[in-house]
C-alpha cells in the first residue's frame, strides 16, 4: 500500500472515535465536576478531543499531498487517495460535532439543572 494501513485507519476511525471518547468522558464526569466546581476539566476534553479530530486531517491532508505525486496511480493508491479525502473531511465533520457538544458547557452551567428525587 502506498500509505500504511495505521494512518488509514486513523483518517479512517479516529473521527468517530475521538468523538465516542469526547461523549464517554464528558458526560460520566459532570457529576464529578458539579461536586468539585472543576468546569475546566469538561473544556479540557472538549478542547484535547477537538484537536485530535483535526489531527486527523490533518494527516489526511499530507496524505492526500503525497498521494496526488503519484503519476498514472493503481488501484490501491487511488483508494489510498479516496480514503485522504475523506479523512479531511470526515476530521473536521467531528471536530465541529465535538465542539457543538462542549459547546453548551461554556454557556450553560453543567451543575444548573435540577433532578427531581423519585
Amino acid at each position: 500500500a502506498p500509505v500504511p494501513v495505521w494512518r488509514q485507519l486513523f483518517v479512517l476511525l479516529g473521527g468517530p472515535i475521538i468523538w465516542f471518547v469526547h461523549l464517554a468522558l464528558s458526560y460520566p464526569l459532570v457529576p464529578h465536576v458539579c461536586a468539585t466546581g472543576w468546569t475546566w476539566l469538561l473544556h479540557t476534553i472538549t478542547v484535547v478531543t477537538m484537536v485530535i479530530a483535526l489531527l486527523t486531517s490533518w494527516v489526511g491532508w499530507s496524505d492526500y499531498r503525497w498521494l496526488r505525486t503519484i503519476e498514472e496511480p493503481d488501484r490501491p493508491t487511488k483508494r489510498a487517495r479516496f480514503l485522504a479525502r475523506y479523512g479531511i473531511w470526515s476530521g473536521i465533520f467531528w471536530a465541529v460535532v465535538i465542539v457543538a457538544e462542549g459547546l453548551p458547557v461554556f454557556v450553560i452551567d453543567p451543575c444548573s439543572w435540577n433532578v427531581p428525587s423519585v
